[in-house]
């Protein structure tokens, strides 16, 4: 299905879901990564729902308390794929700063695009770390603009 398939209706869509991960450390230097996905997709729409499962890996160059460069690519089944490199800045204990590129096709799993973004970190303490991202994607001529959101990062 393409995004200009019916100009005449809006899709809506939401997604939740959580994830788990672990990293195998090959080093001080490098580690990989694997993440699971589990939620659901609602697409207001026609209101039906459905369970969305995914799974993401990742190679990190650098420290992973440190500053680092991390690659991977992510797929969530109905929803779409996902590739990016992310550089993950640590020069100030509190603040972690995120700048990346990601080339994907969700949430419609049809045209690909790209989303330029940024993220800034304030960790409370060892365990917890909030984030806002800002951004901006492309996936046509006709379909871009800004984008934003938050989170919540919990790390033992």
């Amino acid at each position: 299905e393409k995004i200009d398939a019916d100009p005449s209706t809006t899709r809506t869509f939401s997604v939740n879901y959580a994830f788990a991960e672990g990293e195998l450390a090959l080093g001080d230097w490098v580690g990989l990564a694997a993440r699971g996905y589990a939620g659901n997709h609602h697409q207001t729409s026609d209101g039906r729902s459905a369970a969305v499962t995914g799974f993401e890996g990742r190679l990190r160059l650098g420290r992973a308390d440190g500053t680092r460069i991390t690659a991977g690519a992510s797929a969530m089944d109905v929803l779409g794929a996902q590739g990016f490199l992310h550089l993950d800045v640590e020069a100030v204990r509190r603040l972690p700063i995120r700048a990346g590129v990601v080339v994907t096709n969700l949430p419609v799993d049809a045209d690909l695009g790209v989303q330029l973004e940024g993220q800034l970190g304030w960790r409370v303490n060892d365990l917890l770390t909030l984030h806002v991202l800002t951004g901006w994607n492309a996936r046509t001529i006709n379909h871009y603009g800004f984008t934003g959101g938050g989170g919540l990062t919990l790390d033992w």
